[in-house]
């Protein structure tokens, strides 16, 4: 990706901040029930982050309860998205 461009959050990073927040956890409570690391998982919600790593999404997805096929499809779906763009 082009350092200069600009950088917007991921359809995967609004889910993961839209879920954590549904639920009333800071980043801190996520960490401790996954082991992933708050910095790592705000830098996912606002786009700086963007292709985690299959245990990451597993992680998050299971503590946030959402669709596992859903959440990888959107990731796999931006990774493509970087890639052309990055061309």
């Amino acid at each position: 990706m082009d350092a200069n461009k600009e950088i917007s959050p991921t359809v995967y990073g609004k889910l993961l901040q839209k879920a954590r927040k549904e639920k009333g956890w800071s980043l801190q409570e996520v960490e401790k029930m996954t082991g992933i690391k708050g910095s790592y998982i705000h830098l996912l919600e606002i786009g700086k982050k963007r292709n985690p790593s299959v245990t990451t999404i597993f992680a998050l997805t299971n503590v946030y309860n959402l669709e596992m096929c859903k959440v990888a499809e959107m990731v796999v779906r931006q990774a493509q998205e970087d890639e052309i763009s990055d061309k």
